[in-house]
């Protein structure tokens, strides 16, 4: 590692420095908002509600919301106070999708393929277009 005089050692070699965070990719941040609930992080199942920020929700989420008055505790859905503040969706469901389980990462999982897809354009319901 020198210091003998032979070889000039860099500041990276002999300086330890904090390890950065690891971040998510931005396609699988994506593709978890598409895919889950945005209350319970459960999959998405017909019916789907969406609310005026976009976000996705199951719709019996929303009920059971609603009935256990957990809407207002929860920070993603403070801004729910009645179901007509959620709009039903009629998605079609993509018939070449595959769930292959949890990504374990010895499969390659391709996040551009969603569940639904969108039944004006037919494009994949995954946040980029």
């Amino acid at each position: 590692m020198g210091a003998d005089g032979g070889s000039i050692p860099k500041r990276c070699e002999l300086v330890k420095q904090k390890k950065k965070t690891e971040k998510l990719d931005k396609k699988v941040k994506d593709a978890h908002k598409w895919r889950n609930c945005q209350m319970t992080n459960e999959p998405l199942k017909k019916p789907i509600v969406a609310c005026k920020l976009g976000r996705l929700y199951n719709k019996e989420a929303i009920i059971e919301g609603r009935l256990y008055k957990t809407l207002a505790k929860n920070p993603t859905t403070v801004h729910i106070k009645s179901l007509s503040d959620v709009k039903e969706l009629k998605l079609t469901e993509n018939k070449a999708f595959k769930d292959n389980g949890p990504d374990k990462g010895n499969v390659y999982k391709d996040y551009n393929d969603t569940p639904f897809l969108c039944p004006i354009t037919g494009l994949n319901m995954n946040g980029s277009y």
